[in-house]
């Protein structure tokens, strides 16, 4: 529900004298009456003043039979999304339409330009937002407008998800996912195949466990946490984390144009692992029982450091006044480990709880497993 306003004309009227008050109260109180007071009952719908445009609210709901259906698509301008996998059922899609404008005509007009669609065809069910090609305004006032929607689905879906304003949220199990967003956070708890997610402006926060990961941020922190196979992880601007992270593939690439990365890594890849960052601290930490890693160390100003208990090999440190080069060699080198920084310092540790791992692996099962 939207509250009564922010106060501040009563906060003005103090500093207006005794008789500005007055004035800026009665102002309020008639700006509440012709509204209507701040909440109307009529059809679940709620409404408030804010300044000179009104804020309604809508509810929506809408469900449509998924047997048979292999493929979900979510298409939304602006608003919040949360979509859910759970066992069996069919597609249901519950939420809120949220309009401001300048009047309630305004309002009325506006939503009778937008229109919420939840179909099948084939295979596919659709969640769209439709909303007018072009900006929609009255009076020289634009309307503002978002649909926040929690879509529940049958698990195992192919889902794509596109969202241009505002944070989406993908749980549950799926053959595969896939986020496109504008601007806006990024979260996936999930059990799937391949998992992308590319969003302009926000961060990106993944755990639970894909075959293979591809996510790119234009700027915000990424997060990975779980086990995932082969991965590539770009970042323009942010930090990046992975925490307790198993690698079952090949291939893990992660790159940031300007911030930290932070990796706890309890398996290595098979063949290669590369941290970059153009401006930021690397911090790596393996197990001691890592089946092997070669690793390339450089910095263009800044140090490199490792854990004494890593017993490398075969070690060559290079030093250019401001930066530094380390060769080395751990347990055979199997893995490739290229860590790269213009500007930050570089460590290689080792992780608490060390436990026995396997052939071409760093980490047999996690501790307290």
């Amino acid at each position: 529900m939207i509250g009564c306003g922010r106060g501040h004309p009563v906060r003005r009227a103090r500093r207006m004298g005794p008789r500005g008050a007055d004035i800026s109260v009665l102002l309020l109180l008639v700006v509440v009456i012709l509204s209507g007071g701040c909440t109307s009952g009529q059809k679940g719908r709620t409404e408030a003043a804010s300044g000179q445009r009104i804020v309604r609210e809508f509810p929506l709901e809408q469900a449509v039979g998924a047997e048979g259906a292999t493929e979900l698509v979510v298409s939304l301008h602006r608003g919040e999304i949360t979509v859910q996998a759970r066992p069996g059922g069919d597609v249901r899609v519950v939420g809120k339409r949220v309009i401001t404008a300048a009047s309630k005509q305004h309002v009325d007009e506006w939503l009778q330009t937008v229109k919420l669609r939840v179909t099948r065809e084939g295979n596919a069910v659709k969640v769209e937002d439709v909303w007018p090609t072009g900006p929609v305004a009255w009076d020289g006032h634009e309307a503002e407008m978002r649909a926040d929607l929690r879509v529940e689905v049958p698990t195992g879906l192919v889902a794509g998800v596109v969202n241009g304003v505002g944070d989406t949220e993908v749980l549950g199990e799926f053959e595969s996912v896939k986020v496109q967003a504008g601007v806006g956070q990024v979260a996936a708890r999930v059990t799937t195949g391949p998992l992308e997610v590319a969003v302009g402006t926000g961060s990106i926060a993944f755990s639970g466990q894909a075959t293979r990961v591809a996510f790119e941020s234009g700027a915000g922190q990424i997060s990975v946490e779980g086990e995932l196979g082969e991965g590539e992880i770009n970042c323009g601007s942010g930090d990046l984390v992975l925490s307790i992270v198993r690698c079952t593939g090949r291939k893990l690439r992660a790159v940031t144009g300007a911030g930290s990365v932070r990796a706890r890594l309890t398996r290595l890849p098979t063949k290669a692992l590369r941290l970059t960052t153009a401006a930021g601290d690397i911090d790596l930490a393996v197990p001691l029982s890592a089946a092997g890693l070669n690793l390339d160390a450089r910095t263009g100003t800044g140090q490199v450091t490792t854990a004494p208990g890593l017993h490398l090999r075969e070690v060559k440190r290079l030093g250019n006044g401001l930066g530094q080069v380390l060769h080395a060699v751990y347990q055979g080198g199997q893995c490739e480990v290229t860590l790269r920084t213009g500007n930050g310092d570089i460590s290689l540790r080792t992780l608490n709880g060390d436990v026995e791992g396997g052939p071409g692996s760093a980490f047999g099962k996690q501790p307290g497993r």
